[in-house]
This record gives C-alpha cells, sequence and structure tokens, in this order.
C-alpha cells in the first residue's frame, strides 16, 4: 500500500483561503463536478478511480462553501415579524387614479371604513382608505373596479378576479380567492366585491388580478 500524497498545497481549505479558492473558477467547476456525480453517498464507497483521488480533497472545500452561503441565505430569508410602525402600508398619495366614465372622479364610501382614494390603474382599482390600507383581524371584504367590468361583460356573473395574501413578515400559508361577486350601485358604478379571511395577524400583501392586470397592496392585521 502507497502513502496519501502529500496535497497540503492543492487542499484549498487552509490559510483561510477556502472562500475565495470556491469562487474562482476552479472551485466553480469542482462544485459542478460534485453536483454531477450523484452516485457519491456519505459513508462507505468503493476505491475512487486514480483521476478522482484529487476531487475527493478538492470537492469538500466547495461543499463548505455552498453550506456556509446555504446558512447565511436562509438567515436573511428569516422572517421576523414587524411592529404595525415596521409594516410599510399602502397609501394612496397625489395624484390619484380619476377613473374614466361612468365611474365617479372620487369614490363615495362604501361604508365607513372604506372612505378613501382611488387607487391603481384603468384596468384594475380599489379604494384606499383617507388612513391607509388596512385589514379587519376576522375578514374583510375587498372592493374592485376595473374599465372592462360593466354589466356588458361576459363574466359579470362571476368576475374573473384572483385575490393573493401573502404575509410578509412571518411563516403563514398564502391565502388565494378565486372567487367573487358583481356588485354595483348608483353613486360608485359597478364593481367586484369577495371576501377574505387571514390566518394571522401581521403585515401582508394582497395581490389582485384581473384581465392580465394586477394591483397589490399592503396591509397592517392587528391581532385584536
Amino acid at each position: 500500500m502507497t502513502d496519501r500524497p502529500d496535497l497540503s498545497d492543492l487542499n484549498p481549505v487552509t490559510d483561510d483561503h477556502g472562500e475565495r479558492w470556491a469562487r474562482s473558477p476552479e472551485g466553480e467547476r469542482a462544485r459542478d463536478r460534485m453536483l454531477a456525480r450523484t452516485e457519491v453517498t456519505v459513508g462507505a464507497e468503493p476505491a475512487p478511480h486514480p483521476r478522482r483521488r484529487l476531487a475527493r480533497y478538492l470537492v469538500p472545500a466547495a461543499a463548505l462553501a455552498l453550506i456556509a452561503a446555504t446558512v447565511v441565505f436562509v438567515r436573511d430569508d428569516a422572517r421576523a415579524p414587524f411592529s404595525a410602525d415596521e409594516c410599510p402600508v399602502t397609501n394612496a398619495v397625489p395624484p390619484y387614479l380619476v377613473p374614466p366614465e361612468p365611474w365617479p372622479a372620487t369614490p363615495p364610501p362604501l361604508v365607513p371604513m372604506h372612505a378613501g382614494h382611488w387607487y391603481g390603474t384603468e384596468d384594475l382599482w380599489t379604494i384606499i382608505p383617507f388612513d391607509g390600507a388596512r385589514f379587519a383581524p376576522t375578514g374583510d371584504k375587498l372592493f374592485y373596479w376595473s374599465r372592462h367590468f360593466m354589466t356588458a361583460s361576459d363574466d359579470f356573473s362571476e368576475p374573473e378576479l384572483l385575490v393573493t395574501a401573502e404575509r410578509l413578515d412571518g411563516e403563514a400559508n398564502d391565502v388565494v380567492v378565486d372567487h367573487a361577486n358583481n356588485g354595483g350601485r348608483a353613486d360608485v358604478g359597478t364593481f367586484m366585491v369577495t371576501g377574505m379571511e387571514l390566518p394571522s395577524g401581521g403585515c401582508w400583501q394582497i395581490t389582485a388580478e384581473y384581465r392580465g392586470a394586477e394591483l397589490s397592496h399592503i396591509v397592517w392585521v392587528s391581532e385584536d
């Protein structure tokens, strides 16, 4: 049996050079080889081919670099809960949307808590309350308008509206609502309305999609 060759000069995990080596062209090639060799497992394995002996010493360095990068990524992606002041709640700012006729230039209040400004585009808009978007902790109604949604629309009886809620500051499943009802009043015109309940309080982004148009706004949901 021959002694294992001295590869200390080739081992990148010395003198703190591992991370720089893993990012070099040589390190990237070693990483790619490691990922391509799906037959390699941890534990007992056959004796390596002579041409693979060098890789046995180089590949662990790339693996360590990848693991370190993964740990950093997970930490960066962690969603710590916000306070109410940290949630970037959507506020409508001038110039406010003026929808096309026959909709009114400014929205009359549907109910007191929904009094506010138009927000969005002519293809899809909603109302943002004067003091910023919010959502009731027990669930709320969402109102949307579109220049494509009128009584003559082919989907007037069942609006093709999709609404998704994603929590921005904590772990929670997305909430998706793919059904809506039509509505209309003389002072506010025709609209789409749907109900939504969120599983927790916190900072949520609500995104609506209708006929290729997309509109998002951020709300704070209190636990009370």
